[in-house]
């Protein structure tokens, strides 16, 4: 999915994670003030995490970021090293 608000600011993204986002917590993960996870879907269960939470290989992350973001966590995208 990919929502693009009218003020082409902020989009609503899902995201998979590759293996450097393997451990890293939610809190690790966001970007203050560009990024917001609100909700991580894994093995076909999603939920709404807290900052402690880590993350896995392979999982999909919602999140409300801003337009643009996708470059800046390249390297913690699945298909950037798989």
């Amino acid at each position: 999915h990919h929502i693009l608000l009218p003020d082409d600011e902020v989009e609503v993204v899902d995201l998979t994670l590759g293996p450097n986002a393997h451990g890293l917590t939610v809190e690790d993960f966001e970007l203050d003030g560009r990024l917001r996870i609100a909700a991580v879907s894994r093995g076909g269960r999603s939920r709404i995490p807290e900052p402690e939470d880590r993350l896995e290989r392979g999982d999909v992350v919602t999140a409300a970021a801003a337009r643009g973001i996708r470059r800046r966590l390249g390297a913690l995208l699945a298909g950037a090293e798989d």
